[in-house]
C-alpha cells in the first residue's frame, strides 16, 4: 500500500508540474513534452524519467512476486498462477522469423478482419471461438492490424522477466511491421496502442481462468524532434495463455507478405497455422469465427481471394471449396510450429 501511494503522489507531482508549463502529458505516465526552448529536455533526459516510472512500478510487482513465489515453494499454486517463471521458460524459445501467437485469441474473432474506422465498444462481449477457451472482452473492438503490433510487442517482452518495461521508439515498429513509414502510419500505431491498453479481456477453459486483464497494462510515450519513444508494460499473468501447448510461431514474412489490407487471409494465416492439419470447414463457421461484417455472399467472394492469396505466399499448396465446405493442405512451410513442437 505505501509503494502505491508513493507512485501515486510522485505520478501526481509531474502531472501538476506539467499543468502549470502548458506541458503535454503522455500517455499512462507523467511524461511531458515542453514548448519552451530553454527547458526542453534532452531525449536521454525523458528516457530516464520513464525508466524511473517504470522501477517504481516493477517494486510493487517484485512485491507480489515474493508472495507468489512463496506459493510455488510451498505447492499450492499451478502453472497458472506464476507468469514470471512462464514467460522464462517458453518465449525466448522462439526466434526473430516467428511471432508467438497464443491459440484461444488466433481461432476466435477477438482480432477481426473487419476495416471499418469506426469502432463500436463493447462490454463483456462473449467472443467466438473454436477453442475450448471461452473469451470474454470489454473495449472497442479489434482488428488484424491491433494483433500485428500486439504480436511485436509480445515479441519484443520475450527475452526478458516479464514484469520488466519495454522500450522502443515508433520507427522500430513500424519497421518490424513492415508498413509504409508515414505520418499517418506514426499516428495510426499510436491510436493502436492506446487502443490496447483500455481492454479488458478473460480467457478461461472451463473453471480455469487463463488470464484476465488489459492486452497492455500500462504505457508512457515520450516525443522530442519527432521521434517517440514508448515504454510499455504487461500483466505478467498475461504469460498463462502462451503455453507450449497452446502457442503457435507464426512465421512474420508471411504475415508480412500478406499485406495489411489483406485482413481475411490475415486471419486465415493465424488459424490454419494453429493446426497441424486443418479439419475441412464450412464457409458460415469461418464467416462467423472471423467476425466479418460483411455480408455472407460477399465474404465468400473474399475468402475465395484470401485463400488464393495465401497460396501465392506459399503457406498453402491448394484448396478446394465444395458445397460450402473449406478444405486446405497446407505447404511444408506452413506446418504448425508449437512453442514446444
Amino acid at each position: 500500500m505505501n509503494s502505491n501511494r508513493k507512485l501515486a503522489h510522485k505520478t501526481s507531482e509531474v502531472n501538476t508540474s506539467s499543468k502549470a508549463t502548458g506541458t503535454d502529458v503522455g500517455v499512462g505516465a507523467g511524461i511531458t513534452t515542453s514548448t519552451g526552448v530553454d527547458s526542453k529536455p534532452t531525449l536521454a533526459k525523458r528516457l530516464d524519467r520513464i525508466r524511473e516510472i517504470a522501477a517504481e512500478k516493477n517494486a510493487i510487482i517484485d512485491v507480489e512476486y515474493k508472495a507468489s513465489t512463496a506459493l510455488v515453494k510451498s505447492n499450492k499454486t499451478t502453472k497458472y498462477d506464476i507468469g514470471k517463471v512462464i514467460m522464462q521458460e517458453v518465449l525466448p524459445m522462439w526466434d526473430d522469423f516467428n511471432r508467438g501467437a497464443p491459440n484461444p485469441v488466433i481461432r476466435s474473432s477477438l482480432f477481426s478482419v473487419q476495416t471499418t474506422e469506426a469502432r463500436d465498444f463493447v462490454k463483456k462481449q462473449t467472443i467466438y471461438s473454436t477453442s475450448n477457451h471461452q473469451i470474454s472482452y470489454t473495449g472497442e473492438q479489434l482488428q488484424q492490424e491491433d494483433l500485428s503490433v500486439w504480436l511485436c510487442i509480445i515479441h519484443m517482452a520475450r527475452n526478458q522477466s516479464i514484469e520488466n518495461a519495454i522500450y522502443f521508439t515508433t520507427y522500430q515498429l513500424i519497421k518490424d511491421l513492415g508498413w509504409k513509414m508515414h505520418s499517418d502510419t506514426y499516428a495510426r500505431v499510436k491510436l493502436i496502442l492506446s487502443r490496447l491498453k483500455v481492454t479488458g479481456v478473460t480467457i478461461a477453459a472451463g473453471l480455469t481462468t487463463d488470464y484476465e486483464g488489459s492486452l497492455i497494462e500500462d504505457i508512457a510515450r515520450s516525443e522530442s524532434n519527432g521521434q517517440t519513444c514508448w515504454m510499455v508494460q504487461l500483466n505478467p499473468r498475461i504469460t498463462g495463455i502462451f503455453l507450449s501447448d497452446t502457442t503457435t510461431l507464426l512465421e512474420w514474412e508471411v504475415r508480412k507478405k500478406i499485406g495489411k489490407k489483406a485482413t481475411v487471409a490475415l486471419w486465415l494465416h493465424a488459424y490454419y497455422a494453429s493446426h497441424k492439419s486443418p479439419y475441412p470447414i464450412s464457409v458460415r463457421k469461418l464467416y462467423e469465427l472471423c467476425g466479418s461484417s460483411n455480408r455472407l455472399t460477399g465474404f465468400r467472394v473474399n475468402l475465395n481471394n484470401a485463400l488464393q492469396k495465401l497460396v501465392e505466399v506459399g503457406f498453402l499448396e491448394a484448396y478446394f471449396i465444395e458445397k460450402d465446405i473449406v478444405t486446405v493442405v497446407k505447404s511444408k512451410r506452413g506446418t504448425i510450429k508449437l512453442v514446444n513442437g
